[in-house]
């Protein structure tokens, strides 16, 4: 066996573990992404009420002259979380 055969059979195992190690990690990607999903699903109610705030703050802050422009912003935020 010469030394090019040596690193192919040394390249082909390492293309091996890379293949494995990118599905368990695509799995655990997955998992994680429905279980980040689920808990922002569960805490809508509290990211709507901190839009809220948020806007309410800038609106004032700006003395209303941006109201329609923090409207739309606070609109768009919300939608961004998905209701179920």
């Amino acid at each position: 066996m010469s030394a090019f055969d040596s690193v192919k059979d040394l390249a082909a195992k390492a293309q091996t573990l890379v293949n494995e190690n990118a599905a368990k990690a695509q799995t655990l990607v997955n998992e994680n992404a429905s279980k980040a999903k689920s808990l922002i699903v569960s805490k809508k109610g509290d990211i709507d009420s901190a839009v809220d705030k948020a806007a309410s703050f800038v609106d004032t802050q700006t003395k209303g002259k941006f109201t329609a422009q923090v409207s739309k912003v606070q609109e768009n935020a919300k939608k961004i979380v998905p209701a179920e």
